[in-house]
């Protein structure tokens, strides 16, 4: 049987639709609701002269520092909304607010640094302190139990000049690792590894110099991914922690 020009492409049309619609429909479903709980960090209720700086969650709260339309680096506030999960959707009902207009925060992250199951938020914040009278980035810890924030560590810094932190569980040690992004003085980028100990952090370990990290990411266990430049080239590099030093796998 002969078919024209125009039904072998019709028909090759509709194979490849139905290939393509099957791929879709089993797409795993993880990455579906991972996306529904991206958007819906965007689709929080705010003020019309509110802007969502930053944020955090779990299953059960978002953190997110909110601040105004003039400034979209820095904020005024942090909010804390608990999730409401209606079939299919996720709603969150703001249950806090305080006000930070007077140490402008600028990033929020979420973990468990003292390994006692409870939550504490960590929160980047662009002050200066009674020892030091100049304006840097610094860093916050509360305790969160629920129902109101508390102090837990208010430090007047943490490395040289603080340009980024991230909160990971990637040793076998209790607790979360506090990993600090880091400017030494020359302007060269390094990051500081600090583990918690009693009332304050101790620092465990810290990496090369670099002229520029990108980006902390979680590899494995005991393994982190550094996105770097070095004399204009860009890599990835993991390493891991090694008698204080943080070193290639390879190193």
């Amino acid at each position: 049987m002969y078919l024209g020009k125009g039904y072998k492409t019709a028909i090759y049309f509709i194979i490849f639709f139905v290939v393509f619609m099957a791929i879709i429909i089993h797409l795993p479903k993880e990455k579906e609701e991972s996306s529904d709980w991206y958007k819906t960090a965007y689709a929080l209720k705010l003020d019309e002269n509110q802007e969502l700086i930053d944020y955090a969650y779990n299953k059960d709260y978002l953190f997110a520092v909110l601040g105004d339309k003039k400034d979209r680096r820095y904020g005024n506030a942090v909010c804390i909304y608990r999730s409401e999960n209606l079939s299919s959707k996720v709603n969150w009902i703001k249950v806090s607010e305080y006000d930070f207009s007077k140490v402008l925060p600028w990033k929020v992250e979420i973990g468990d640094i003292d390994d006692s199951e409870n939550l504490e938020l960590f929160i980047g914040v662009y002050k200066s302190t009674h020892f030091d009278n100049k304006q840097n980035n610094r860093m916050f810890v509360f305790n969160w139990d629920g129902e109101k924030l508390s102090k837990k560590w208010t430090g007047s810094q943490i490395g040289y000049c603080m340009k980024d932190f991230y909160v990971i569980d990637f040793l076998d040690m209790y607790g979360d690792e506090l990993i600090i992004l880091d400017k030494n003085k020359e302007g060269k980028e390094r990051i500081l590894i600090y583990y918690w100990l009693d009332f304050g952090f101790t620092l465990l370990a810290e990496s090369e110099n670099f002229d520029l990290i990108e980006k902390v990411e979680y590899s494995n266990d005991n393994l982190l991914k550094l996105t770097c430049r070095n004399k204009g080239k860009r890599f990835q590099k993991e390493v891991k922690v090694r008698n204080g030093e943080v070193v290639g796998i390879s190193d």
